[in-house]
């Protein structure tokens, strides 16, 4: 599934949660939710688990991902200005980016998976000290060498910019992103750091691989 089952839904979101009465930013949230309504249903008769991880980034040790979707689009923009403007960025980016790289994502999943006692349970895949989205396009500009974002534009004229003629077909990524840039939610992960006891597998903090990411 995703982290983003959760939706519009602010404060603290515990593995546990599902149906908060939350709306959702796009059809990607809305059907992993309604994927694990009916997962959640058939874990009466079936030894399911359910892993979430936040938005996947490349491989923290190289930088490898096979797409360049989601956080890449504005990532990509200010790594390569070459204008000497400062852009702003869509949306304040003051609440926390939950960025998660693969490799993380894999060895975590393949250790919950070999859990006794994953069963019926749910886990979060997530960076526990995410930086913040201007934090992270700050320092993308920082290791690109290009100029850092400065300001913003509000979230509802964003969207509307990127809804524009010419702009509508190369804005439907970022725009599915804006909302996540300006969302408050933290993503308790309880039974993850249970599961992950007593091994070495941690998520590493984004500030020491995003120039690996950069690079990439």
């Amino acid at each position: 599934s995703t982290a983003m089952v959760s939706g519009d839904r602010r404060g603290t979101f515990y593995e546990e949660d599902l149906d908060c009465g939350q709306r959702f930013h796009n059809d990607y949230e809305r059907t992993k939710y309604e994927a694990e309504r009916i997962v959640r249903a058939a874990m009466r008769e079936l030894p399911i688990t359910v892993l979430r991880p936040g938005i996947i980034v490349g491989d923290s040790r190289t930088g490898e991902i096979d797409k360049l979707d989601g956080p890449y689009y504005l990532m990509v923009l200010i790594a390569t200005n070459a204008s000497g403007l400062r852009l702003p960025l869509l949306g304040r980016g003051d609440a926390p980016l939950h960025l998660v790289p693969i490799d993380y994502v894999i060895d975590a999943a393949w250790q919950v998976a070999r859990s006794e006692h994953a069963a019926s349970k749910t886990f979060h895949l997530v960076d526990p000290s995410p930086m913040s989205a201007r934090a992270v396009f700050e320092g993308v500009a920082e290791h690109a060498r290009t100029e850092k974002p400065r300001g913003h534009i509000p979230r509802p004229l964003a969207r509307a910019v990127l809804r524009t003629p010419g702009l509508s077909r190369l804005g439907r990524g970022p725009a599915a992103f804006v909302d996540v840039l300006d969302h408050p939610v933290h993503y308790d992960q309880t039974n993850t750091v249970h599961a992950l006891a007593g091994t070495t597998i941690r998520c590493p903090s984004l500030a020491d691989y995003l120039p690996t990411l950069v690079r990439y």
